[in-house]
């Protein structure tokens, strides 16, 4: 990068961030002008910087609603479980909305494993492979805090949808892979992730999720010293509100 190019970039930063807070202090001080006004039904701000003679109306408006609702999704995508494994997971789930904010979920991953390039050349190189821990399956609950919700305009068509996160725990469904011997080993885990729902319909969502793992395990295979492990695994899929 050049010097040039630098300054510009930094000028063209710093004009930026002068004009976002020149915005906010005029929607503060419309905000403080409007006074009693600023409570009322139709909640309308006053941007006296944009127009005198207009106003725009900010309205949260929520169309989609999940509250008291039971909803199923099915979705399935790539995991990282491990550098010696190509993982994809199809994870079935039922969710319930205590208010818009706060609902709990139960799921379940069912995850296929193959060969990954690098086991693969490992195993031309060497008869000596390490313990592999081939995860199967996971499941558990997650409590879901969903705090934000937005609209995009995507070609021209509003969208809106919810962002999530979630914390829960379970138990992961795992085989030890060593010198052609395999030995079933289950753990707890802890779960934590974060989505987005895109509402399509009333009834219809497109669902985005990343899901991490993590639990305790001996390093080299059912004893010894222990680690913590952590996997992801991505999701996307459909959901039907009940």
């Amino acid at each position: 990068m050049t010097q040039g190019r630098w300054w510009a970039r930094l000028a063209l930063v710093l004009s930026g961030a002068v004009w976002i807070l020149a915005v906010a202090l005029s929607w503060a001080e419309a905000r403080a002008d409007g006074g009693a006004d600023g409570d009322s039904a139709d909640s309308e701000f006053s941007f006296q910087w944009l127009d005198p003679d207009k106003k725009i109306s900010v309205i949260q408006n929520r169309k989609f609603l999940k509250a008291r609702h039971l909803i199923l999704s099915v979705s399935g995508g790539p995991g990282s479980i491990s550098p010696y494994r190509n993982s994809w997971a199809l994870e079935p789930r039922a969710a319930f909305w205590f208010s818009e904010l706060i609902g709990i979920e139960v799921f379940y991953h069912y995850i296929v494993n193959t060969d990954s390039t690098t086991l693969t050349q490992l195993q031309a190189a060497t008869s000596v492979l390490p313990v592999l821990r081939d995860l199967q399956g996971q499941f558990g609950g997650l409590i879901k805090f969903a705090p934000w919700y937005a609209k995009i305009n995507l070609f021209n068509q509003i969208l809106a949808f919810d962002w999530h996160v979630s914390l829960g725990g379970g138990m992961i469904q795992s085989t030890l892979l060593s010198n052609n011997v395999t030995t079933p080993d289950s753990r707890i885990a802890i779960f934590a992730g974060t989505g987005h729902d895109f509402h399509l319909t009333r009834l219809l969502d497109f669902k985005l999720n990343f899901q991490w793992t993590f639990f305790n395990a001996p390093i080299s295979g059912t004893s010894g010293a222990s680690t913590w492990f952590s996997n992801m695994v991505f999701g996307a899929g459909l959901g039907v509100k009940l």
